[in-house]
């Protein structure tokens, strides 16, 4: 998993290929809830990305994504959104959505 620093990295990194971005805050208990899921999907399906975005020190990302609630998973194919998970969702849900995607 990618820690999203500035616009242009986050740019550069869904432009090609299944991303899998993680809006999230530190103060945030059900963002936590998420990270085991979303690091045992970064292991189990190859060639994703996962990229996490802290909404706090990203929020032009978050904004430009209308993130108005975390956790929120938006899932990109090259670069194009294909699906937005609001909420804790199960390992299920998640993969269903990633698979769907590829």
């Amino acid at each position: 998993m990618t820690e999203i620093k500035t616009h242009q990295e986050f740019m550069t990194n869904i432009k090609e290929g299944v991303v899998v971005a993680d809006f999230y805050a530190d103060w945030c208990s059900p963002c936590k809830l998420m990270m085991p899921t979303l690091q045992k999907l970064s292991d189990e399906i190859k060639g994703i990305k996962v990229l996490k975005v802290n909404v706090e020190t990203c929020f032009n990302i978050s904004n430009s994504y209308n993130i108005s609630s975390v956790p929120s998973i938006i899932i990109f194919k090259d670069g194009n959104v294909v699906e937005q998970i609001n909420g804790v969702k199960d390992y299920n849900k998640i993969k269903s959505a990633i698979l769907h995607a590829e």
